[in-house]
């Protein structure tokens, strides 16, 4: 097979399109950006994607990587300033006491004296003070390659031994898996309510974010769907939630119409086609190697707890 080059501008695409492939930016990466460059969503995300040590076949600038998974799915609920989807989680858990008042959530947390880094780790303030989640994620067919390791088993609570966590009564671990890897797992486990499927996790985050009084939630529902097949979660329908619904505000709006403007950008960059940056401050963001020999982690951003909340804090 011969391709036929007709101009100049014709090749500067095909070189684009190679430069986009070798060398992404990792805005292009993720479909819930940031709104601006020194807020908690941004260190939240740099955690993964100045990550050095990560290889770029699994890394989250890797479509089919489980990183790439993880950082796409739970980002989108930075658009529920309520924390209905934390909420959800703690009462499947037995784990809430009264209203969630803040919660944050981070990721590939680790602490220099224990062996496992958590994938996430959610923590919030209820009227009985702080509470936490881990979060040990596998892709879609990773269990189908090899026994579940005993650290990600949720009820050995391996991952609930951190040293900032001590102070936390309140916490639990759960594995999350896709619906067509169950007969993988252990008898015992396929009933716990500590395993959760990345299908329902997509199907009440399609829920609960559509909830808000919002003009554009048709369209925001519509990118979701979209959004999680890209992402290779099956699509299946939610189940009954409590769900009022909150009236939009002009900071909620925002939130939403940068979501869809950043989707576009994403579901541009999976298609190899260059795309505008949805912001401004976007441009200055150094590609994956750049990023990596410049922007290199340390021990304060390694062994930071974002997912800590304090009274004056917010999830960002």
């Amino acid at each position: 097979m011969f391709l036929k080059l007709g101009s100049a501008t014709g090749i500067s695409s095909i070189m684009g399109r190679l430069a986009l492939k070798r060398d992404p930016v990792w805005w292009q990466r993720l479909a819930a950006l940031p709104n601006a460059k020194n807020t908690l969503a941004c260190r939240r995300v740099m955690r993964v994607f100045a990550d050095q040590t990560m290889p770029e076949s699994w890394g989250p600038y890797s479509w089919d990587s489980g990183s790439h998974l993880v950082v796409n799915v739970f980002e989108n609920f930075s658009l529920d300033p309520l924390h209905l989807w934390v909420r959800w989680l703690a009462n499947r858990l037995d784990l809430r006491a009264g209203e969630i008042r803040d919660a944050r959530w981070s990721y590939e947390y680790q602490e220099k004296d224990h062996d496992v880094h958590a994938d996430v780790i959610i923590g919030w303030r209820d009227d009985a003070g702080e509470a936490a989640i881990a979060v040990e994620a596998k892709r879609p067919g990773e269990l189908g390659k090899a026994p579940l390791n005993p650290k990600d088993d949720p009820l050995t609570g391996h991952y609930l031994d951190y040293a900032a966590m001590q102070g936390i009564p309140r916490r639990k671990q759960i594995l999350l898996v896709s619906r067509s890897d169950l007969a993988t797992l252990p008898s015992y486990l396929r009933a716990s309510p500590q395993l959760l499927f990345w299908e329902e996790l997509a199907a009440v985050q399609r829920a609960i974010l559509t909830s808000y009084d919002c003009a554009t939630a048709e369209d925001l529902h519509r990118g979701l769907r979209q959004h999680h097949a890209h992402l290779g979660i099956a699509l299946e329908a939610a189940a009954a939630l409590e769900l009022s619904g909150s009236a939009a505000s002009p900071e909620h709006d925002g939130r939403v119409a940068l979501w869809l403007a950043g989707f576009d950008s994403y579901r541009h960059f999976r298609k190899d086609r260059e795309f505008p940056a949805p912001m401004d401050w976007l441009h200055e963001e150094l590609p994956m190697r750049e990023l990596h020999k410049q922007k290199k982690l340390g021990a304060a951003e390694w062994f930071e707890p974002l997912w800590r909340v304090s009274t004056s804090t917010s999830a960002g």
